[in-house]
Parts: C-alpha cells; structure tokens; sequence
C-alpha cells in the first residue's frame, strides 16, 4: 500500500517474493481544510475495503 508518490521513491523492498504497488492519492492535500478528517476518513474506509478484498482472495 503506498501514496501516489511513494512508489518512485521505494522501488524495491529487500526480501520481498513479490512487489504489488497499490496507489492511493495522498490524504495530505486536505491537511489544515475543512475537508481534512472526511479526505482521511475516505481514505481509509478505501484502502480497509480493498485490502479486505485481496485477502479474502488468498487460499492456503
């Protein structure tokens, strides 16, 4: 999981069997508005939506 930026800056991660960057545009831009705790709020009601679903798929 990463900000939109984060991948350019963290190519590899050492010892990782696989890489799968997911995007997510930065909360940060809402960061002293009105909108800050509903941008962050959002933010993370997708990122727990999506990761639910990823591991949802995984079979052992």
């Amino acid at each position: 999981m990463t900000c939109d930026n984060a991948d350019e800056g963290c190519p590899i991660i050492i010892g990782a069997e696989a890489r799968f960057p997911i995007k997510y545009e930065d909360p940060k831009k809402s960061d002293g508005t009105s909108e800050q705790s509903k941008v962050y709020a959002e933010r993370s009601l997708q990122i727990g939506s999506e990761m639910f679903y990823v591991f949802s798929q995984i079979t052992l």
